[in-house]
């Protein structure tokens, strides 16, 4: 990414409210449990994405992007989200147009920062 690309919030936070809010507040566990998901699953997927870069697996690359799109949206990490997007669409052209790499860093950089906030959020619901 040039890294003149606007950046948002780690999480919007009205997003994540709708899925706090979805979810319901009786029931803090089932947030801990959502958020523990996301945080365990998309480590994983992070690291798929650097071993598919790697190996020029574009179809894992791909779905792995595609996945992270939708999870990190539904979590309201926008970002993040867009980030995956930009991935997918040139994984999906088989990185013809070698931005890959620099993406995949991106992504690595934004995931981490959005981590950072779902732990906190995380915390909102230990009580």
């Amino acid at each position: 990414m040039a890294g003149n690309e606007p950046h948002w919030p780690a999480l919007d936070q009205g997003v994540f409210q709708s899925i706090v809010e979805m979810i319901g507040v009786d029931d803090p566990g089932v947030m801990v449990d959502l958020i523990d998901t996301f945080l365990e699953d998309s480590v994983k997927q992070v690291d798929e994405l650097d071993r598919s870069l790697a190996s020029d697996d574009f179809k894992t690359l791909h779905r792995m992007a595609h996945s992270m799109k939708s999870s990190s949206a539904t979590f309201g990490a926008m970002y993040l989200s867009e980030l995956c997007q930009s991935l997918e669409l040139s994984a999906k052209d088989r990185c013809a147009d070698s931005t890959c790499g620099s993406k995949v860093k991106a992504i690595r950089l934004e995931h981490a920062i959005v981590v950072d906030a779902l732990q906190v959020e995380r915390t909102r619901f230990m009580a």
